[in-house]
């Protein structure tokens, strides 16, 4: 191997598997299969300023319910530093964790809850959940909200 490009990586390299019989790497098939699909999924969405726009709306639809809602607080309180992808948040009360989480399970929103080691709610918004989903997790926190009203 005379020639390198070394801005190419080994993985890239077609010159490297050539000169040592392919045994040196195999190409990841099915991550570069996955991938692929999920670029021409994004370009069908708009590509990636479309998919940035609607995940602005979904996230700042559900850090408005946290801010609003008096059962919740952001675990992150400066804006310019929350996640777009993972919302977090907490219960005002912890003995209200699990009862919402119930609550949640009640109405069909699962998948909420923050890594044990932190306590509290994570919601996931990647590219392909729908805004439906997020519009359905703040009814629920609104019916819980309202529910805590009349039963306090």
């Amino acid at each position: 191997m005379d020639k390198v490009n070394r801005n190419i990586p080994n993985i890239s390299n077609y010159a490297i598997p050539a000169d040592n019989k392919p045994l040196y790497i195999t190409s990841q098939v099915f991550a570069i299969y996955a991938t692929s699909l999920n670029l021409k999924w994004l370009k069908s969405q708009g590509g990636v300023q479309a998919i940035e726009k609607r995940n602005i709306e979904k996230s700042g639809l559900l850090y408005k319910e946290i801010d609003r809602n008096s059962l919740f607080t952001g675990r992150v309180s400066n804006i310019s530093q929350r996640s777009r992808m993972n919302v977090t948040f907490l219960p005002n009360n912890p003995e209200h964790e699990q009862e919402f989480l119930d609550f949640a399970a009640e109405r069909k929103v699962v998948g909420i809850k923050q890594f044990a080691d932190y306590g509290g709610f994570r919601a996931s918004l990647y590219n392909a959940l729908p805004i439906g989903s997020v519009k359905t997790l703040i009814a629920v926190m609104q019916e819980y909200e309202n529910h805590k009203k009349l039963n306090a």
